[in-house]
């Protein structure tokens, strides 16, 4: 069976790797999940179900310009420590061990 959401993910991937078998794989993986969520929410499946999103849930979707001023901003709050040791530093506090 050609049905759309699967045979579309197969053709994608397919294309991407040239690997059959990862295609395979990402279909069964897709097949997985789609049966868990039906039969969870007791729900026929539908292969014309597109989910349904305001023209507000698409402005939220992530741009490579926002990802990059959210990457940027939230390393500079965590105060990241790359290029430290981690032996340079306390286990049971942020000062360098003595």
């Amino acid at each position: 069976y050609q049905v759309k959401p699967f045979y579309n993910l197969f053709n994608r991937t397919f294309e991407k790797h040239g690997l059959k078998m990862k295609s395979y794989v990402a279909v069964q993986k897709k097949l997985l999940t789609t049966i868990y969520a039906l039969w969870k929410t007791n729900t026929p499946f539908n292969q014309n179900y597109q989910p349904q999103t305001s023209k507000e849930q698409e402005l939220e979707l992530p741009s490579p310009v926002s990802f990059a001023k959210a990457e940027k901003s939230s390393a500079d709050r965590v105060g990241t420590t790359q290029g430290k040791h981690p032996s340079e530093r306390s286990l049971y506090a942020s000062s360098p061990v003595l």
